[in-house]
């Protein structure tokens, strides 16, 4: 799908503490699995937005950032 392949697997949060997920993980796709913090995810989980908001290609603007950052996201429909 991306055109690349993956050399190993970054798991960080609180999932890591998961043994059995972590066990799982290296066994079903043959790759290293490398433990990172568990708190990680405060910062990782923007990082990832923003890496995969540039998948297109074109570097993310700042303004996109700001806006993304002071504008909160729309509240889920209730069921």
């Amino acid at each position: 799908m991306l055109g690349r392949r993956f050399t190993s697997i970054h798991m960080l949060g609180g999932a890591n503490r998961n043994k059995l997920l972590v066990r799982l993980t290296k066994e079903r796709t043959g790759l290293p699995v490398e433990i990172g913090e568990t708190e990680s995810t405060t910062i990782g989980s923007p990082a990832v937005q923003l890496a995969a908001s540039e998948a297109d290609g074109q570097p993310i603007k700042p303004e996109a950032v700001r806006q993304w950052a002071r504008d909160p996201l729309p509240a889920a429909p209730t069921q």
